[in-house]
């Protein structure tokens, strides 16, 4: 009977070592995609900026008027940015939804 009940306490205590390794290596994997994306955003972010800023430059040349280039380029991003809240804030979440699920199902 007691080699029964240390048999079964080394069991759950290989199981619970298990269930932690299990949720270190999701945990892991789930880190490491944030990563990952979040450095391809910003160098996404970084070249979009650039290029803006370059577009402001240039527009602002053609008009004469530096402080205009920018302008027009701010009300771009502002159009841009509202639309994509009102057309993709639920696909983006759903995206981040479905990409955590499935490092966790993995």
């Amino acid at each position: 009977m007691e080699t029964l009940i240390q048999k079964t306490g080394d069991y759950l205590e290989t199981r619970l070592e298990l269930l932690r390794l299990k949720t270190v290596n999701k945990s892991s994997q789930i880190a490491s995609t944030f990563i990952t994306y979040s450095i391809f955003f910003a160098f996404i972010y970084l070249f979009v900026l650039m290029l803006s800023i370059g577009i402001a430059l240039l527009l602002g040349q053609w008009l004469h008027n530096l402080w205009a280039g920018f302008l027009i380029m701010a009300g771009l991003h502002l159009i841009i940015f509202i639309s994509g809240l009102i057309y993709l804030n639920k696909p983006i979440k759903r995206f981040i939804q479905n990409l955590i699920v499935e490092r966790f199902i993995k």
